[in-house]
């Protein structure tokens, strides 16, 4: 199980966004867990079936897999269990995503440090040489206030692709603060 290349990652549009573009996803909230499943035909978070080829469906699932396994830090989720044969991930679940918050006006409350700790977080991604690409913040969480990135079936390795880790951070982080996109490139050059 490996990562995308960057090629096999355009190739099938990586450049497609909304919420739940591929996995079905179901939440235990009595054990505090998130289960990720990826497989043809499945419906999505969106509550949309996707059009993603078996081919296309293996290997994002098996980039998710290499990623979780290579950034395995306090900025993921705990991985719980990963099924290869049934295509399944689970993680512990923390609560309402970024997204919840921001739209609830409560992601400064939640995480008061939240701009520093983006910084910091694209400052790991940076050491592990990857570009996530993806930073909406239906694909972040905290956990008492310690934020938390998930969801790395898009991510691939430096430096191909920058433009879509900036439009990451123009479209998405931007909504943090309106001086993190210019920080993070910032980051990304020093």
């Amino acid at each position: 199980m490996g990562k995308a290349s960057y090629n096999d990652l355009i190739a099938i549009e990586i450049s497609k966004t909304g919420i739940g573009t591929l996995a079905e996803v179901e939440i235990d909230t009595e054990n505090s867990t998130i289960k990720r499943t990826f497989k043809v035909n499945g419906t999505t978070v969106s509550g949309q079936t996707h059009s993603f080829t078996e081919e296309q469906v293996n290997l994002l699932f098996n980039n998710e897999v290499y990623w979780l396994n290579t950034l395995s830090s306090d900025w993921l989720p705990e991985l719980i269990e990963v099924n290869t044969d049934e295509q399944y991930i689970i993680q512990k679940y923390y609560g309402d995503s970024l997204l919840t918050l921001y739209e609830d006006g409560k992601l400064r409350t939640a995480i008061p440090n939240i701009v520093e700790q983006v910084i910091d977080l694209y400052g790991f991604f940076k050491t592990k040489n990857v570009f996530k690409y993806n930073g909406a913040l239906s694909n972040m969480t905290h956990n008492n206030g310690k934020l938390i990135a998930f969801d790395f079936k898009w991510a691939a390795e430096r430096p191909n692709g920058l433009e879509y880790e900036h439009r990451s951070y123009d479209e998405w982080l931007s909504k943090i603060n309106s001086t993190l996109p210019d920080s993070l490139k910032y980051l990304i050059n020093t």
